[in-house]
């Protein structure tokens, strides 16, 4: 019984349209959806004089989806070849353990515009992995 083209092509092209559509969809809702909350907490908290800095500063945890989503999925292969799934899986918990710790830290960081976007940034870079 020999394996045809389709049966391994179809599924990884139905992963990849499904991952390509997952970040999009994101992307979108980072940018849109949940949008609004992160520029009235950046323009209220900071008094910021302009709703579009507000919005410019808020959009980057959206965005940092671009770069993050990458990167994951590197680490996760290069742990994957000495540890196989068993290091992917600590990758895995370590990521999301960094993760609350700096949504943690951006608890206590809300007096400072600077620290407040550094940790942002940060912090979207492993949330999104």
């Amino acid at each position: 019984m020999g394996v045809g083209v389709t049966q391994i092509v179809m599924p990884a092209l139905a992963e990849d349209m499904d991952h390509g559509s997952d970040l999009w969809v994101q992307l979108w809702s980072g940018a849109d959806c949940g949008q609004h909350h992160r520029i009235n907490y950046l323009y209220d908290q900071f008094g910021l004089t302009s709703l579009v800095t507000a919005g410019g500063l808020g959009v980057l945890f959206g965005l940092m989806n671009l770069f993050s989503r990458a990167s994951g999925g590197m680490l996760s292969d290069l742990v994957a070849v000495p540890y196989g799934m068993r290091g992917r899986l600590w990758l895995l918990w370590v990521i999301q353990s960094l993760s609350g710790a700096f949504c943690i830290g951006m608890a206590y960081v809300n007096y400072s515009l600077r620290a407040s976007i550094g940790l942002m940034i940060i912090f979207s870079i492993f949330c999104q992995q």
